[in-house]
């Protein structure tokens, strides 16, 4: 009985989401002088939950869909005439249901919701990457002999940036990291020690913890684990604070409560510099102001927020000179 009852109060909660995001189609469309026809389907999947909300972003990527809004437990995309909504409804046991509704002004949405379907039941086929549900993913979150380290995708390729830390220590490379089925190559070079290495390692069942083995110039082997972030929360704006570096200094800018004001605290070889800057975003673009600095060299930086959303590059000019390059890490939460 209490079976049934479960199994009723998740299929009631599917059909209130699937009734409000109809509502919002047609609230869009309305003006339109044809209105959309549209298909929904439902499937079965033994995947977690997490799984699927990752996949189903990747899914609407892999189909050409542009990713309209991606939080909670599902994604919205947009190609051409079709809108496309996947839902991720999770069940006991490690069993989740997945709603796909497309509605369309072309064909009516029945093949496009197929081609969704297929693509969220066969994970080999979302990135030609193996077993991961979303291939490179965005980040990765790993452990090494004591180390914890992030390693942040450049846009879309194989190259990440990488920053670990352990008691006070930092260190920072960049890795190039390929994926063949379940098996994971990294090669870690351009590291701040100069302790090169290469990693192996193997994709879990769950299609984003990885765990292997590696050796660099000093030794080895040691053992590594990760887990891989399929997405990243890409609405955060100003975040809670920046990791950023430039020219050589590294630096922490902490926000000041819900201000746009962040206190900076940058140090090199020894050195150690303070200041106080205002950032501003519209869109992907970023202008700050550094003002109030230790050493009065005031500064105006421009950048450009990443596909990812927490990665920023860009040049800033100062007092003394420019332009130099910066980049950033936005830290959410």
């Amino acid at each position: 009985m209490n079976g049934y009852r479960f199994h009723l109060t998740c299929k009631h909660s599917v059909m209130r989401i699937l009734i409000n995001v109809l509502l919002s189609f047609f609230t869009v469309v309305f003006s339109f002088a044809q209105a959309p026809g549209w298909s929904r389907g439902q499937q079965l999947l033994s995947i977690s939950n997490d799984v699927c909300v990752s996949r189903a972003s990747q899914v609407l990527q892999l189909e050409g869909y542009r990713i309209d809004y991606a939080a909670g437990n599902f994604a919205v995309g947009i190609k051409d005439v079709h809108t496309a909504v996947v839902m991720c409804n999770s069940l006991e046991h490690d069993k989740t249901y997945v709603n796909i509704v497309v509605a369309s002004n072309g064909e009516g949405g029945g093949l496009q919701r197929q081609r969704l379907q297929a693509q969220m039941e066969n994970p080999g086929s979302l990135s030609g990457a193996g077993s991961s549900p979303c291939g490179l993913g965005m980040i990765w979150d790993e452990t090494e002999e004591g180390w914890t380290a992030v390693w942040t995708r450049r846009g879309s390729s194989n190259i990440f940036d990488v920053k670990s830390t352990k008691g006070g220590a930092v260190l920072t490379a960049v890795h190039l990291i390929n994926i063949n089925q379940n098996l994971v190559t990294v090669t870690r070079t351009n590291t701040s020690d100069g302790n090169d290495c290469e990693m192996q390692g193997t994709i879990g069942s769950d299609g984003t913890s990885v765990t292997g083995t590696y050796r660099c110039k000093s030794g080895g082997p040691y053992n590594w684990s990760a887990k891989i972030r399929c997405t990243v929360n890409v609405n955060c704006g100003l975040g809670v604070r920046w990791e950023e570096q430039e020219e050589g200094w590294t630096a922490v800018w902490t926000r000041r409560g819900n201000s746009n004001v962040f206190d900076v605290s940058s140090s090199k070889s020894g050195m150690t510099l303070t200041a106080v800057q205002t950032i501003n975003i519209n869109g992907n673009q970023v202008a700050i102001n550094r003002t109030f600095s230790s050493d009065g060299n005031t500064c105006e930086m421009q950048g450009t927020i990443g596909v990812d959303g927490v990665t920023v590059t860009g040049t800033y000019h100062c007092k003394n000179g420019g332009p130099f390059s910066w980049k950033a890490i936005i830290i959410c939460q």
